[in-house]
């Protein structure tokens, strides 16, 4: 079964650029064996050169993924490792799969199977940074919702949700159904262009 996920076409963002290059970088020999004593001035020049070479960015954006780096590095989502290599932090790696995850958005079909995706989750209150962002995510994707938590779409998306689910690690919080039917459904169809 495939997942039914495209991305979408957008200018570079140079934070996910920057961020998919250090696993490059790790592996490049003139990465090896920083001194611990590095300036982070020097930690930037080196990614820097790295991503330069790399023919991953134009000229016109090398100020802005120097400016990057920087903040990158400022912020801990890059660091040196004790053997001297510069790694993604933790943060770091969520900020990454941050980026990936919001590459996908739910693919229309070109003839409505006339059911509804109905998303339900029950996030709790320690997990009020998830919920949000469970909501934007919902909205991002076109989602309408019909009460607090409870959201509606017209096409397949199972797997993205399970994307979803796995992303914030609440597997047992979102619920997904597939059904035929929904109540007073005219602003929903509205919505969706569905009449």
């Amino acid at each position: 079964m495939t997942v039914k996920v495209k991305t979408k076409k957008s200018k570079t963002n140079i934070t996910a650029v920057v961020l998919s290059a250090l696993s490059d970088f790790a592996d490049f020999p003139g990465s090896l064996g920083l001194s611990r004593n590095i300036t982070a001035a020097k930690m930037n020049n080196e990614l820097f050169n790295f991503i330069l070479g790399s023919g991953k960015i134009a000229k016109k954006q090398q100020y802005n993924v120097k400016r990057t780096i920087n903040q990158l590095i400022k912020n801990k989502l890059i660091l040196l490792s004790k053997d001297g290599k510069l790694e993604l932090s933790d943060i770091g790696k969520k900020k990454m799969s941050d980026l990936e995850f919001g590459d996908f958005k739910i693919v229309k079909p070109e003839i409505w199977d006339k059911k509804y995706r109905v998303i339900i989750f029950d996030i709790p209150v320690e997990k009020n940074r998830i919920r949000h962002a469970i909501r934007r995510q919902l909205i991002n994707w076109g989602f309408v919702r019909i009460q607090n938590s409870v959201w509606v779409n017209p096409y397949e998306c199972q797997e993205v949700i399970g994307l979803l689910k796995n992303h914030f690690e609440v597997m047992k919080d979102i619920v997904y159904m597939s059904v035929e039917r929904i109540e007073n459904d005219g602003f929903i169809r509205k919505a969706f262009g569905l009449d």
